[in-house]
């Protein structure tokens, strides 16, 4: 199924067609100071960022999903905030509503960069257990998401089952490890875990792989 997914993928027009939504789905941009001791390293990772934000516009996105961990500390630099500023500004000014959650690296109890930028920034949804409805194209009925932050897998099946019972969202957007897609090990969910949601799309960070599939009643699930 992967193989299919990847090959429609490659083969959609280079902007969708009237009466389509387009989401582009990142993860795990891990902006920060310095790489392997470089401080030109850690400027590659705002670079990339910025990259992800200028081709989401070229290929005619509407929304920009963010699966978590957009920056790798906690800790927020002012350097790291002023880079990740720049990034989320940039999609605001080419029209792309973002859509985020925040991740193992990123989720501070005190502080967390939604709060420290949200002034900042006024097309950019930080979701910890929310569900928004929003219109990104004009004319079509409205999308609803629910996005939540990293958590432990027995927590995330408890809000699975739930999401299940009210089959009440378009996408979801959660940052965590599933089993069959992982490569490393632990305790995780399993795919059989998201089977049965009623949404359209499930968007996941975490596992720095590239990997989609098909779940039944549930849509497409993947890694960006």
């Amino acid at each position: 199924m992967t193989n299919r997914i990847e090959a429609l993928t490659r083969a959609l027009p280079l902007t969708p067609p009237a009466g389509c939504v387009r989401l582009a789905h990142t993860a795990d941009n891990h902006l920060r100071l310095s790489a392997g001791g470089s401080t030109d390293r850690g400027a590659d990772f705002k670079d990339a960022f910025l990259d992800v934000v200028t081709k989401s516009h070229e290929r005619g996105c509407h929304t920009l999903i963010s699966a978590g961990d957009l920056v790798d500390r906690v800790e927020l630099s002012a350097r790291v905030a002023q880079d990740l500023l720049a990034v989320l500004k940039r999609a605001e000014d080419l029209g792309l509503r973002t859509f985020t959650v925040q991740g193992n690296h990123d989720m501070a109890a005190t502080n967390p960069w939604p709060k420290v930028l949200g002034s900042h920034l006024s097309r950019v949804t930080a979701l910890d257990g929310l569900t928004v409805d929003f219109s990104p194209v004009a004319g079509l009925p409205p999308m609803r998401i629910t996005g939540w932050s990293f958590c432990n897998p027995d927590s995330m099946r408890q809000q699975l089952s739930g999401l299940r019972l009210a089959k009440s969202s378009d996408v979801l957007i959660w940052h965590g490890p599933v089993a069959e897609l992982a490569n490393f090990q632990g305790d995780h969910v399993n795919l059989a875990d998201f089977e049965d949601l009623g949404t359209a799309a499930v968007l996941l960070g975490d596992i720095h792989k590239t990997a989609y599939v098909e779940v039944k009643g549930s849509g497409v699930l993947g890694y960006p």
